[in-house]
């Protein structure tokens, strides 16, 4: 499914779709995986419908205006659906867009996407999501932007460009809700290792300022060391924070930030950089759930002595790199 969307996407395509309601934390996830390229690619407008809905009747609708229509309907708890209609004719295509439109008129979107042409509206999301003071699990594909110490912030923001200086901006702010937040709630950070050659080459992002292809922050070592060790001194001084790291990053590009059970943000770092705000509770209570499942795989592995004892040793290797540079 991951390629026939990218497919569709490449031709041009765009897709309005109804999420049907989530009927259990299994099909959630297989509808994350599935439709995640599709959220990522900016070719998706989603909507749910929320009121009661008739938990009997089971129904697909599918319209490519001026080409085609498809229609099915089956009952709930049928694995084989024994009514499907597909129709090419004209006028029967265009009744089916119109009705489909009606249903759209009647439901709310899903997601809310905001990209870098409305950057202050970008920022206000990072800003009142750190506001909430609930757990939270944030997914990144290297380091937690969210752990990145003032110290080195910084140094950073002395060669970035404006939007960024304002991204390091927010990400400093935020912490101080973060460490109010951890004192009564569980905050976990699933991350990855960077490459330690291309940290020293200067060759790797600094999490959270990647929005385009000239506008990015790279590491100097020392200020990847000072990450690593403020990710120690969260681990030692808070006992509600969970640092697990996974082998390789899990759908690399895309940062999945939650709080509570309704709120989370889904980031794109590849072109064009676009942040997607999950407007609907149920969405946003399986993305939680989603990255839950992802931390459980790996939490026995990731005890907190380990974890603190692998990142001092990243930490004293590039002490010794540096040393063997003369410092530099």
């Amino acid at each position: 499914m991951a390629v026939n969307i990218r497919n569709i996407a490449g031709r041009g395509c765009r897709i309005q779709r109804v999420q049907p309601p989530m009927q259990n934390t299994e099909s959630a996830f297989r509808a994350i995986e599935r439709w995640m390229p599709a959220y990522m690619s900016g070719m998706i407008k989603t909507f749910y419908y929320p009121w009661t809905r008739d938990e009997m009747h089971r129904r697909t609708i599918a319209v490519v205006p001026g080409c085609m229509a498809m229609y099915s309907e089956s009952l709930y708890g049928q694995k084989d659906t024994r009514l499907t209609f597909l129709t090419v004719e004209s006028s029967t295509v265009a009744a089916m867009d119109e009705y489909y439109s009606g249903i759209i008129e009647r439901c709310r979107t899903m997601v809310s996407i905001y990209a870098l042409d409305n950057q202050e509206k970008l920022l206000e999301r990072l800003r009142e999501i750190a506001k909430i003071q609930d757990s939270g699990i944030y997914k990144s594909s290297r380091l937690s932007s969210n752990t990145l110490p003032s110290s080195a912030l910084s140094h950073m923001r002395t060669r970035a460009t404006p939007f960024t200086q304002e991204l390091l901006d927010c990400y400093s702010k935020n912490e101080h809700y973060r460490v109010e937040a951890l004192r009564n709630n569980v905050i976990t950070d699933i991350m990855c290792l960077p490459s330690f050659d291309d940290v020293m080459s200067g060759k790797e992002f600094v999490p959270g300022t990647k929005t385009s292809s000239h506008d990015h922050l790279f590491y100097t070592p020392s200020e990847y060391r000072l990450h690593l060790r403020h990710i120690v001194w969260y681990l030692e001084t808070f006992p509600n924070y969970r640092a697990i790291f996974m082998d390789d990053p899990v759908q690399n590009d895309v940062v999945i930030y939650t709080k509570g059970d309704e709120h989370a943000l889904m980031i794109k770092e590849s072109e064009p950089y676009t942040l997607f705000e999950v407007t609907e509770r149920g969405f946003a209570s399986s993305l939680c759930n989603y990255l839950h499942h992802m931390a459980s795989t790996k939490i026995r592995e990731n005890s907190r002595q380990t974890t603190i004892d692998m990142l001092r040793r990243e930490a004293e290797k590039v002490d010794a790199a540096l040393a063997a540079r003369g410092g530099r």
